[in-house]
C-alpha cells in the first residue's frame, strides 16, 4: 500500500519532532539522577558536617527576630486610633488577633531553631529521637527543625489521626 503526500509529510514531520525532542529529554533525564544523588548524599562526618544548615538556620532565626523587633518598635511607637464604629473595632480586633496568633507561632519556631542549634552543638542532629537512626539528609534540608526520621514522623501523624476519630 503506497503512503499518499498528505500522510508522508505528517509522518516526516513526526519524525522531525521526535529528533528535536530526543536530545533533550536525554539531557534531562541524564541530569535527573546527579541532582537525586546530590539531593540525597548526606556530608561526610565531621566538625563542619552541618554548617550549611547551621547557616540556614541562623539567617532564618535571625529575619524572625528582626521581624519581631519591628512589630515590637512599631506598636509602641504608634498609638492606637480611638474607633467610633462597633464594625471598624472589631476588624482591628480581628487583626490584632491574628498578628499575635502568627507571632506565637514564629516564637515557637524560634524555640525550634535553638533547639536545633543546640542539638547540633552536642552531637546529636541528624538522629531520630525515636529510632534513633540517622534522618536522611534530603529530609534535613527540607525541614531543618525535624527531630524524626520520615518512618516515625508518618506513623505518629497516623496515630493522631486515629486518635482525633
Amino acid at each position: 500500500m503506497a503512503k499518499t503526500p498528505a500522510k508522508q509529510t505528517t509522518a516526516s514531520a513526526a519524525k522531525k519532532v521526535a529528533k528535536k525532542a530526543a536530545p533533550k529529554q536525554a539531557a534531562s533525564k541524564a541530569a535527573a539522577p546527579q541532582t537525586k544523588k546530590a539531593a540525597k548524599k548526606s556530608p561526610a562526618k565531621g566538625k563542619d558536617r552541618w554548617a550549611a544548615i547551621r547557616a540556614q538556620l541562623e539567617a532564618r532565626r535571625a529575619e524572625l527576630l528582626a521581624d519581631a523587633q519591628q512589630v515590637l518598635e512599631g506598636s509602641l511607637g504608634s498609638e492606637k486610633e480611638v474607633m467610633a464604629e462597633i464594625g471598624d473595632r472589631a476588624t482591628e480586633e480581628i487583626d490584632d488577633n491574628f498578628q499575635a496568633r502568627l507571632k506565637g507561632r514564629e516564637h515557637k519556631l524560634i524555640a525550634k531553631i535553638d533547639d536545633t542549634l543546640a542539638r547540633m552543638a552536642r552531637g546529636e542532629y541528624g538522629l531520630c529521637e525515636s529510632c534513633g537512626e540517622e534522618i536522611a539528609y534530603a529530609r534535613l534540608l527540607a525541614r531543618p527543625v525535624t527531630t524524626m526520621c520520615i518512618d516515625c514522623k508518618t506513623a505518629q501523624e497516623a496515630e493522631e489521626r486515629n486518635f482525633r476519630r
